[in-house]
């Protein structure tokens, strides 16, 4: 047997034959690319002894790289936190380029400098930023880390900043991060109704001036207090014992720290979240939670709005069912002159339901929403009728 490559004409190759009777898996072919940058197309032909039949063809299509041309940065924003801390893991970033030639092709990358700028153009001191080239010699792409300084004496500002990369080539590569700052806004969301006895979960999110989330590690000094008395709900892990309030210290993760409570009594509590930048406070909320009406765990929840449709909801034997709690199959109860409603107007009433069901006589009909709120694929939101047969998933 043989196998035999040829060239196209014009590419400056020769033939090159190999033969072997054994027909190795791979059989070895060196060429001399032609000078500068194109391509070649190779054909490969197996043929029997004396080249009397072939048996098979195929070929390829090379392309040969000039020289670098031009620096291309990888899509997307990464973001660095201007503040090192050792649980912060977006105290370094990595921003990828490639070198291309004339024609596209990729081309292996030449030496180059490199250096941060501000948003005013200015060099950013090594002392709060360091820059790394990761560069194997010969390949086309490589990356840059920039690291955050954790023995910066002060935090870098935050906004946009570049990476220019100079190879000596026509232009400059820049490309462009984020700096996240401290925070400088605070959104508490409690989890559900208070219940007595049981836990509330609040949970802060917490952004910087950008709207881009802090570091990890962001310190959120939080407070439960009451216009009168002890406050109504009452931390898990409080670190103070003051008859009138409790506070504790809470660390972020992914822009986020979660306070858990213990609802001890009926009142209104005020709940305060302050963020902590080293020894200011760079932003404040306060959440206020009516445990006035928190029912014992079991008893139905008293609907804020009588018309609701929540307030409709009834469990199999007739009885006013919890619309926190209630699960399986339930009865929407309404009298004939209620309110039209439809399954996403009593889906919202219920906390942690994963779907809502109704029974049409023939089939389940099942509406159910993401965790931003939006309708998942497939969902259907059917309009509620007295007497309807439901089921709550949870």
């Amino acid at each position: 047997r043989s196998c035999t490559i040829n060239a196209g004409p014009g590419t400056g190759f020769a033939t090159a034959v190999a033969e072997n009777p054994a027909l190795p898996a791979a059989l070895p072919f060196a060429f001399t690319p032609p000078a500068g940058e194109g391509s070649a197309r190779i054909s490969l032909a197996v043929t029997a002894t004396g080249g009397a039949q072939s048996l098979y063809t195929d070929s390829l299509k090379l392309d040969f790289a000039g020289a670098a041309a031009a620096l291309r940065a990888g899509a997307g924003l990464p973001l660095l936190h201007h503040r090192a801390t050792d649980n912060d893991d977006r105290d370094v970033i990595e921003l990828e380029i490639e070198a291309r030639d004339s024609s596209g092709n990729a081309a292996a990358l030449p030496s180059a400098t490199a250096r941060v700028l501000d948003a005013a153009g200015s060099p950013v001191s090594q002392n709060f930023l360091t820059i790394e080239r990761l560069c194997q010699t010969g390949a086309s792409k490589c990356k840059y880390r920039i690291t955050a300084v954790a023995a910066a004496t002060a935090p870098l500002a935050s906004g946009r900043y570049q990476l220019e990369v100079d190879a000596g080539l026509r232009e400059k590569l820049t490309a462009t991060f984020g700096v996240a700052g401290p925070a400088a806004a605070l959104d508490p969301v409690p989890a559900g109704p208070p219940l007595l006895g049981r836990t509330l979960d609040i949970q802060v999110d917490a952004s910087d001036a950008d709207g881009n989330p802090v570091a990890d590690g962001t310190k959120i000094r939080v407070r439960a207090t009451a216009a009168d008395g002890p406050s109504p709900l009452q931390l898990a892990t409080p670190i103070s014992d003051s008859p009138t309030e409790q506070s504790a210290s809470l660390t972020t993760k992914d822009g986020a720290a979660t306070a858990t409570f213990v609802t001890a009594s009926q009142a209104i509590a005020i709940i305060s979240f302050d963020a902590q930048d080293g020894s200011r406070t760079t932003a404040s909320a306060v959440e206020p939670i009516d445990a006035r009406n928190a029912p014992l765990p079991g008893q139905p929840t008293p609907p804020s709005d009588p018309t609701s449709p929540a307030a409709h909801l009834a469990d199999g034997a007739g009885q006013p069912a919890d619309p926190s709690t209630a699960t399986g199959l339930t009865v929407w109860a309404a009298p004939a002159d209620a309110t039209t409603a439809t399954a996403a107007d009593l889906f919202q009433e219920l906390p942690g339901a994963q779907a809502l069901l109704l029974w049409n006589g023939r089939r389940w009909i099942r509406y159910a929403t993401d965790p931003q709120g939006n309708p998942i694929p497939g969902s259907q939101n059917f309009p509620l009728h007295p007497q309807d047969l439901l089921f709550i998933a949870r």
